[in-house]
């Protein structure tokens, strides 16, 4: 992969910042990046934070450039709550505000009070990164938590590092106060020694200064060593290098906000996960605002989906942390007056959630070594999967389950749960015969999978106000809940986990209905789903609506189901939880919904992951099959053509584009592995279009062509082998 190789600080500072998430203020005037969001009406917020964090260490900035909180992880451990989708929490400590100070002469500049023109922004859509300008200096202050390239580094620190710059046509004289530590906190200078709280200045006209100052936990002369063996220069290139990595270069021209969108939705995701000092798995929060001791299971699990693709490492510490924990035990307390029984199916999709992670990795990976080196997975996944084949209760092959995270399943046979246990037999299939050649322990794995798909669909299925479309669930007398809950996400993935291919009409009608007046969950006033009698929308309801888009109006039109989304996204690009209080409209939305006693449901890594995962894999369509090292390509993406670069799926790298013009399609894909992969492309022609011309590679194309449907449109079906480090390019005329 490309590094980021900036040759200086000014340099990298000067980089683009983000082109839809930013907030400016002068005296007399404010301004925001997205004209479209809703939430440039409450500007003025002290939830409004703009996040970094390299999972050991969390960091929220305030619009003014201001350390807000500065949050380290410890432990987790398992708490008796009342809650049913929380049974571990964790411990962290958190400190602020930090701010700068700067004196120049008489006159002191505290830079959390000062009234100066600033913008606040993301450097590189990824930093945190506030601008200010007085009458003689210029003042940039970026976050950054490091982490080496490779992700293998990850100091419990961060750089709140401040850059000076004299604007004025004379000599200025001065010191910057660094911000003060507590009993909780170090603080030093990276690169350089100081002797004192304060740096000294002299600037000539048009000459800077770079101040690397470093917060870490206590005992952060040990962090500091760690810090120090990087310059904060070569830190911020291999932390940007590494989120590169992550993410790749996505360019949408005709819908530029969704490609921006995806990566911070990535990073959401990722400034969700926390991680101890010694870097196992601490948990995680709902998202990158603000920490919580409770940890969600179900929003842990989502919040992690994306990076078995972008990250499988971090994944892979994942699928340990929860092999040990997926299944609640039984609380001495009791929840709205029901008792917490725990075990195998008090949350079917959660205790199955190190299963279908370790199926995930696998896929992407083909990674046999880490089960060699964990023999344990295997051990655990079996005995979990023989406990749910207990639990099955009659005839059918659906199994039992109480609740979803807080909120319970609805219907005898839930179909999001058992969609779940459908794809957590079929993973550990693949996983069973490939790692341990034990056939005919997958073939019984494969036999229970379909005999699970079967029984769904004969009774997880009812007639709909659109047709046949899939239920939230069905009671054993054959009544059906023809709603869908809005914190019910496994039936929105159902194509990302191969269930249902994504025009399957049971499956559109089911997510196309969710976002109507037909569910009884939905809330018009919000265009939202409701979550129980608390909130008029929950975020991952809007995800569900995404999913059923066939167009591109329908995408990102005036009130396509991205453009909602858009209009509910946040200034710094993040999402929340509870857009919406009880009776509230369209148009108002909070950032953080009030649950009594101070406290307040935050950011939303769940829909966040939902959002990347249905979106790379459907919209985009892209998937990698690391057993057959096959790239499977099917882009849809409605809203826009597209150009992806350098991204990665599991242990893969390529760069894809699509082009779209009338009568033509243009789609290429290059290898950057070190050995040939086969590419399985499918294109979507123009309705009642058939190709005339098809050329590969310059050259026409005489092998073999399979033709397919999608929605009504016919599929152009090619597979190719593309060389290491070469790209191959379709062209369809039709």
């Amino acid at each position: 992969m490309k590094k980021v190789e900036f040759a200086s600080i000014e340099e990298a500072l000067s980089a683009p910042i983000s082109r839809f998430f930013w907030v400016s203020s002068a005296p007399g005037a404010t301004d925001y990046g997205d004209k479209e969001s809703y939430y440039g009406r409450r500007i003025c917020d002290e939830h409004l934070t703009f996040d970094i964090s390299n999972n050991k260490v969390l960091v929220n900035m305030g619009l003014n450039g201001t350390i807000k909180f500065f949050t380290t992880y410890r432990q987790s451990y398992p708490a008796d709550n009342n809650l049913p989708g929380v049974w571990w929490h964790k411990d962290f400590t958190r400190t602020g505000p930090y701010s700068y100070s700067i004196q120049v002469g008489d006159s002191v500049f505290n830079l959390d009070k000062v009234r100066w023109p600033l913008k606040t922004s993301l450097l590189g859509n990824i930093f945190p990164l506030t601008q200010l300008k007085g009458e003689q200096i210029e003042v940039k202050l970026i976050l950054y938590a490091p982490i080496s390239h490779d992700g293998r580094q990850r100091p419990p620190a961060v750089f709140y590092g401040i850059w000076l710059k004299n604007v004025s046509k004379s000599s200025v004289k001065g010191h910057v106060v660094l911000p003060q530590s507590d009993i909780n906190t170090f603080i030093s200078v990276a690169d350089r020694s100081y002797s004192s709280d304060a740096v000294t200045f002299d600037l000539a006209p048009s000459q800077s200064l770079w101040i690397p100052t470093v917060l870490a936990s206590v005992p952060g002369q040990e962090t500091m060593l760690e810090v120090n063996r990087f310059s904060s220069l070569e830190w911020l290139n291999q932390t940007w290098s590494y989120f590169k990595a992550m993410t790749g270069d996505l360019e949408m021209p005709q819908d530029p906000f969704t490609a921006e969108f995806f990566e911070r939705a990535l990073h959401q995701c990722f400034g969700s996960i926390a991680m101890t000092c010694e870097g196992d798995i601490a948990g995680s929060d709902w998202g990158s605002y603000p920490t919580t001791t409770e940890i969600w299971m179900k929003d842990m699990y989502y919040s992690y989906l994306p990076f078995f693709a972008h990250e499988p490492d971090l994944f892979r510490k994942g699928i340990l942390w929860f092999l040990q924990r997926s299944v609640r035990y039984k609380s001495r307390k009791s929840y709205r007056g029901q008792k917490i029984e725990g075990g195998i199916s008090h949350s079917l999709s959660n205790t199955l959630t190190p299963v279908v992670m370790t199926g995930l990795y696998y896929s992407v990976t083909g990674d046999k070594q880490f089960f060699r080196d964990h023999p344990e997975i295997a051990t655990k996944m079996k005995g979990v999967l023989d406990e749910v084949l207990k639990s099955r209760k009659g005839e059918p092959y659906i199994f039992p389950s109480a609740w979803i995270s807080d909120g319970p399943t609805r219907g005898d046979y839930h179909t999001g749960s058992n969609l779940v246990a459908w794809y957590s037999f079929r993973l550990a299939a693949d996983i069973v015969q490939d790692v341990a050649g034990d056939v005919d322990l997958a073939n019984h794995y494969k036999s229970i999978a379909e005999n699970i798909k079967k029984d769904l669909d004969r009774i997880n299925v009812a007639l709909g106000p659109l047709g046949p479309q899939y239920t939230e669930g069905t009671d054993a007398d054959g009544s059906a809940v023809l709603g869908h809950d809005g914190e019910e996400s496994d039936t929105t993935l159902m194509p990302f986990y191969g269930y249902a291919k994504y025009d399957d009409p049971a499956y559109q009608n089911h997510v196309r209905i969710a976002v109507t007046d037909a569910n009884p969950f939905y809330r018009a006033n919000t265009k939202g789903i409701e979550w129980e009698s608390v909130a008029d929308a929950t975020f991952p309801g809007y995800t569900t609506g995404l999913a059923g888009v066939k167009t591109g109006e329908e995408m990102s039109g005036s009130n396509g189901r991205m453009t909602i989304i858009r209009r509910l996204t946040d200034l710094d690009g993040s999402i929340w939880w509870w857009p919406y209080m009880r009776g509230d409209l369209d148009g108002a939305p909070i950032r953080a919904f009030p649950i009594g006693d101070g406290r307040i449901i935050g950011k939303c890594g769940w829909a966040s992951g939902v959002f990347v995962a249905h979106f790379v894999s459907q919209i985009l369509g892209l998937c990698y099959d690391a057993r057959t090292n096959t790239l499977i390509f099917r882009p849809f993406s409605p809203s826009s053509d597209f150009s992806w670069k350098n991204f990665r799926l599991g242990n893969a790298f390529f760069s894809v584009d699509y082009r779209r013009s009338e009568g033509h399609i243009q789609c290429g894909i290059e290898n950057q592995n070190e050995a040939s992969i086969r590419a399985k492309v499918e294109l979507i022609l123009d309705r009642g279009m058939k190709p005339v011309v098809i050329v590969v590679n310059d050259e026409e194309y005489e092998g073999p062509v399979d033709f397919g449907r999608f929605f009504d449109s016919l599929t152009l079906n090619i597979e190719l082998v593309i060389p290491r480090k070469q790209k191959s390019t379709i062209n369809v005329t039709y």
